[in-house]
């Protein structure tokens, strides 16, 4: 049985090595969860106003970036606006 590591999944920032049991794993998977939970922090951001603007989310990866296109039929400036403010982990990525 593998261990949960998400016992407070609520955080106000990415994963940190201090953390013990992020520290635990391997790189591979300390750079996955670390991408997962900043395109995680982008969502929140999406949604803050909670009116549900954001229809459709693609997330293309490439070699150096990762685009995240987003669509929806109201203006969506307030949402991208809160999620550039939440971006932080995924620059970390």
């Amino acid at each position: 049985m593998g261990e949960d590591i998400t016992e407070n999944p609520v955080r106000k920032s990415g994963p940190k090595k201090r953390h013990k049991k992020f520290k635990k794993l391997d790189k591979n998977l300390r750079r996955l969860v670390k991408g997962l939970s900043g395109i995680l922090r982008v969502a929140v951001g999406l949604d803050k106003t909670k009116n549900q603007w954001v229809e459709n989310v693609y997330c293309i990866p490439s070699e150096d970036k990762l685009c995240i296109k987003l669509f929806g039929e109201e203006s969506l400036d307030l949402e991208i606006w809160e999620a550039q403010r939440f971006s932080d982990t995924l620059e970390e990525f």
